[in-house]
């Protein structure tokens, strides 16, 4: 018998262990995919000595007060964090305008495939002969990219090549 209560035990704790675990969970979640908190806290009322329950007219300019500083303030708070994103944004976001140029005159359809894309792949256009594509990089570094011509992964032939030889890099500096 001591034994079932023990287990009976462990497993309530073990419930609630999970149920805190998943309200966590469920938290960061949230906050990560909205990147919005609410804090919602008790709000304590004064009592009023009118026998009548109705709010005093010094107690409704006070809560309209209240209620006003804590909107200027939020509204504060949002324009002075949305203005340090925007410079830290200017900071990150000087892009360079690259072309990148592949020559086959036989080929009847050229696309891309690179992590700047995320790996989705992009037609190229063609003029002259040569195959182009222009993309906008923000940041600095390696990236790798490889050619599909005619529904045939190729490399590029005039760019590096990664160790494993699976795809070209660019290199933005």
């Amino acid at each position: 018998m001591k034994e079932k209560s023990k287990l009976v035990i462990e497993i309530i704790i073990s419930l609630i262990v999970v149920a805190f675990a998943a309200k966590m969970i469920y938290k960061r979640i949230n906050l990560y995919l909205y990147g919005d908190t609410i804090e919602i806290s008790e709000v304590k009322k004064q009592t009023s000595d009118n026998t009548n329950n109705k709010p005093s007219i010094k107690e409704i300019s006070k809560q309209d007060n209240i209620q006003t500083d804590t909107q200027t303030k939020q509204s504060t708070t949002t324009t002075e964090d949305k203005k340090s994103e925007i410079e830290k944004l200017e900071v990150k976001t000087q892009t360079k305008k690259i072309t990148i140029r592949y020559q086959n005159k036989r080929a009847k359809k050229v696309k891309i495939t690179a992590s700047f894309y995320e790996w989705k792949e992009r037609d190229m256009k063609k003029s002259s002969g040569v195959w182009y594509d222009e993309v906008f990089i923000k940041d600095p570094g390696e990236y790798k990219y490889y050619f599909i011509v005619d529904g045939k992964k190729t490399l590029d032939p005039k760019a590096k090549k990664t160790r494993d030889g699976r795809y070209s890099i660019l290199e933005i500096k």
